[in-house]
């Protein structure tokens, strides 16, 4: 993708002329592409170089809830893709018994006499974050019963002290969402009415919720998305650190 853009501005440069059109547009682009990929690289060094704050657990466990099709799979497979170099799609996007929400079926709930069940989990073992996963483009489409049930998981979810975020999926331009100078990531990335009404609905923090820009499609990987997705899950750990912090 780099190299197209490249060649294409270096054929438009070379006719000097700053009427052509599209050519605004290029160097725009490969503006936001040369900025992004600078806070690419350290957030990705960060996130490789990642350890949780509690010596006695090795990895922070997230939990995805969202309706099927919102993205849960998708965003799994863009974070692995991110750090593999190359697109993949490791998770699959349906909503079979393969993929994430198929293996949490309501048809066959986990029970206390499922071989892997524990009844008293140690801190390593619980859920550390909770990330609610939606469909920007169907916020309104919600139905009074996916609403209840979002609400009463979260009830549950603060009951238990554990932190949670809303990841609003499938934004159609994901540099929208970002600032200019990309130094400012960790305010609001938008104030959209109904991303607020979501945020209020579900009772997350406007500051835990993020939108992003899965890979579904694509076969090469962009500065832009990567920056974004990196970002989003590095505040994910965030919370999730402020959780550990908030332990006895």
């Amino acid at each position: 993708m780099l190299g197209n853009v490249s060649l294409r501005l270096l054929y438009k440069s070379s006719v000097h002329d700053s009427n052509i059109p599209g050519i605004e547009d290029d160097m725009n682009y490969i503006s936001q592409i040369t900025r992004a990929t600078k806070h690419r690289n350290p957030l990705l060094a960060e996130l490789r170089a990642y350890k949780p704050c509690v010596d006695f657990i090795s990895e922070v466990r997230i939990l995805l809830l969202g309706p099927s099709g919102s993205g849960k799979s998708s965003f799994i497979n863009s974070v692995k893709s991110v750090f593999r170099g190359r697109v993949t799609h490791q998770a699959t996007v349906t909503s079979d018994v393969t993929s994430i929400t198929g293996q949490l079926s309501p048809s066959k709930p986990i029970t206390p006499n499922h071989p892997t069940f524990i009844s008293s989990p140690s801190l390593k073992d619980r859920i550390h974050c909770v990330a609610y996963v939606l469909d920007i483009n169907s916020i309104n489409d919600l139905s009074s019963k996916m609403v209840a049930k979002f609400k009463q998981v979260q009830k549950e979810v603060l009951s238990c002290g554990t932190a949670c975020v809303l990841l609003l999926t499938k934004a159609t331009n994901c540099s929208e969402f970002l600032q200019d100078n990309f130094l400012n990531m960790d305010k609001p990335m938008t104030s959209q009415s109904q991303i607020m009404h979501v945020s209020k609905m579900l009772n997350v923090p406007i500051y835990n919720t993020f939108v992003v820009e899965n890979y579904t499609s694509e076969w090469e990987l962009d500065p832009l998305k990567d920056t974004q997705i990196l970002f989003v899950l590095r505040q994910m750990l965030r919370v999730a650190e402020d959780f550990f912090e908030d332990l006895p």
